[in-house]
C-alpha cells in the first residue's frame, strides 16, 4: 500500500520528522515509546531510512501553535524550551532495495 502510494505520487523518498516533538526530560522518558513509531515502522517494513541534521531547536513561535486536543503539540510546547539548542534531524525513507537513493539524498 505504501509503495503503491509512493508510485502514484511519483515519490522516490519520503522526508519526515525523526521524532514528533523535542526530547523529553530524563524523568519523563516513559513518553518515548509511542513516538518511536516514526522510526521503528520503517525497520519493520524493511524500507531503508537515514537521518541527517536539519537545524537546532530554537523554541521560537511555539506558543503560537494551537494545541487544542493535539497531544503531540502539547508535548512540543512542554519540551521546546528545555530542548533549546539541541539538534533536529530529518528522516529520509526510500523504497525497499533503494539504499543508494537514500544515501544520495542524505549526502545532498
Amino acid at each position: 500500500m505504501i509503495l503503491d502510494e509512493m508510485g502514484r505520487c511519483e515519490l522516490d523518498v519520503i522526508l519526515m520528522p525523526v521524532y514528533p516533538y523535542p526530547d523529553p526530560l530524563f524523568a519523563e522518558t516513559d513518553q518515548i515509546m509511542g513516538p518511536c513509531c516514526y522510526i521503528g515502522f520503517w525497520n519493520l517494513l524493511d524500507f531503508p531510512a537515514g537521518v541527517v541534521p536539519f537545524g537546532r531547536e530554537t523554541a521560537t513561535k511555539i506558543d503560537s501553535y494551537d494545541d487544542e486536543g493535539d497531544y503531540f503539540v502539547q508535548l512540543a510546547k512542554k519540551h521546546a524550551f528545555t530542548a533549546q539548542g539541541l539538534p533536529i534531524g530529518v528522516q529520509i525513507v526510500g523504497k525497499p532495495f533503494q539504499e543508494e537513493v537514500v544515501l544520495r539524498v542524505m549526502t545532498e
